[in-house]
């Protein structure tokens, strides 16, 4: 083996260190990856959840279809069976949260959330601040278990940090504007997920 030079160790030294201090405590995943400020707010409030939780899904069907991973599937009895009781208890728990909503008369509308009149901390809402996003998290994993692709599994918090990051943390700063301190209240009282 060839000695590296000592100007070269300590160059890549130096790189390989700032590297680590960006990534991805204090800037993110996004911006370690080099897309900064005005690229990501601008995808803030502007992709509609479901057509987020489509695209999610038509990953992890394509991911668990792929031959190179296919060492990693996995099947067991009452597979389907998991997959259907996983689906009902997160379109359940999603439908709760639209209902709640809906009993408050409060917009539903998640590229809007400055349009809603009030705060809804009743119901499933006591137990999450996202129902409806908890819910479509646990459809995309009974679409996993149905699919037994354990490389598809990394789609689910895949699409959990791309909901937090450019729809929830959104939505809260915008609520925050709206109704202050009742909804800091909330927030501290109320977990994010779950």
């Amino acid at each position: 083996m060839l000695p590296i030079p000592e100007a070269k160790r300590a160059s890549w030294w130096s790189n390989a260190k700032a590297a680590c201090e960006r990534w991805p405590t204090r800037l993110g995943l996004f911006q370690a990856l080099g897309l900064r400020g005005q690229a990501l707010s601008s995808l803030d409030l502007k992709v509609p959840p479901l057509i987020v939780w489509a695209i999610f899904v038509a990953i992890s069907m394509g991911v668990a279809t792929l031959p190179s991973l296919a060492a990693f599937n996995f099947s067991f009895t009452g597979q389907s069976l998991a997959s259907a009781f996983v689906a009902a208890v997160g379109a359940a728990i999603a439908s709760a949260g639209v209902m709640e909503f809906r009993r408050s008369k409060t917009t539903v509308n998640p590229l809007k959330p400055d349009a809603a009149s009030t705060v809804v901390a009743l119901g499933v809402f006591r137990y999450s601040r996202n129902p409806m996003y908890v819910g479509m998290a646990m459809l995309l994993l009974a679409v996993v278990i149905l699919m037994g692709s354990v490389a598809a599994l990394a789609c689910v918090p895949a699409f959990c940090g791309y909901i937090t990051r450019f729809q929830i943390k959104p939505e809260e700063r915008m609520l925050q504007q709206v109704f202050g301190a009742q909804y800091a209240a909330y927030l501290a009282q109320v977990r994010r997920w779950l």
